[in-house]
């Protein structure tokens, strides 16, 4: 999405659920339009709290997109949340906080699976890791559905709206502004037919540079 100016990769994301050591974890990937939520400080007494939560809004298909201070020492995702998302439907989250509860999220679909554990654990990526804290005395949840900005802390922070599409994997996460979804997936289509031909030149014993060179196009 570069090639189109399009600020879209969320830093640092890393895929927590499905767990590591799984099968699952390898293939994960989820994509939907994003559901948002900001988390500010507790001692922030001035912003309105949320008019419903968070998460029992969430629609079957979407994913959950949480902001949080970098300042934070508390999870804003965990157990209880991933099962209510995943009842709803939810595909997965992103979470540019911290994450709890990662046995709990792990086992939730597991049953789906019965004993042999084939069921796919919901996917959460995070920005920064995990904590013991809860949410509780040290933030809360105010702007429901609307614009919130990711790794604002960083050079490259990304504005995320309701209803922009967000794909996850176990090599991050991206937003897609949900107007140009349809350019930007031409786009991906066509980059991915290009990459396949050179991993078939490659295959074939093709350097890389002759491999860019016809079919990228690149001297």
């Amino acid at each position: 999405m570069t090639k189109l100016g399009i600020t879209c990769y969320i830093q640092n994301t890393r895929l927590l659920s499905p767990p590591p050591s799984s099968r699952q974890h390898r293939g994960a990937y989820f994509i939907g339009p994003a559901h948002t939520v900001q988390f500010v400080p507790h001692g922030d007494t001035t912003t309105p709290a949320a008019s419903a939560h968070h998460v029992d809004t969430l629609t079957r298909g979407s994913v959950m997109v949480i902001a949080a201070s970098a300042s934070l020492p508390n999870a804003v995702w965990g157990g209880l949340m991933t099962a209510r998302a995943r009842r709803l439907g939810c595909v997965g989250a992103v979470v540019d906080g911290r994450v709890r509860d990662l046995n709990e999220i792990w086992g939730v679909g597991e049953e789906e699976g019965g004993s042999g554990g084939s069921g796919a654990s919901f996917p959460v990526l995070a920005t920064r890791g995990t904590s013991v804290l809860g949410a509780g005395s040290h933030a809360r949840p105010v702007r429901v559905g609307e614009p919130v900005t990711l790794c604002g802390e960083t050079a490259w922070p990304v504005v995320v709206r309701e209803g922009d599409v967000v794909v996850g994997d176990v090599d991050g996460a991206v937003r897609v502004p949900i107007e140009r979804a349809a350019e930007v997936g031409e786009l991906a289509r066509r980059l991915k037919a290009i990459d396949a031909q050179c991993l078939g030149a490659v295959e074939q014993g093709s350097t890389l540079v002759d491999a860019f060179r016809t079919f990228r196009g690149k001297k």
